[in-house]
């Protein structure tokens, strides 16, 4: 009879990515970018990515913002 062992690797990961997300992924991201300027992140993207790219994700519905990042 095979014995399971216990899951306490894999909660603990998906306790520690939960943490984690609040602070360094899109749930971060989302927050920061919902109190800032967007004219101000808009411009920055501008100065920094090409248009070709910006363009790619608008057509695909998404903003520049979720793929590049700026100062």
């Amino acid at each position: 009879m095979y014995k399971i062992p216990q899951p306490d690797l894999q909660i603990d990961f998906s306790l520690a990515l939960g943490k984690i997300r609040s602070l360094y992924l899109q749930d971060a991201l989302s927050k920061v970018v919902r109190v800032l300027d967007i004219t101000e992140i808009d411009h920055q993207l501008a100065a920094h990515v090409p248009k070709e790219s910006l363009a790619s994700l608008a057509s695909n519905g998404l903003v520049g913002s979720w793929c590049f990042r700026c100062p």
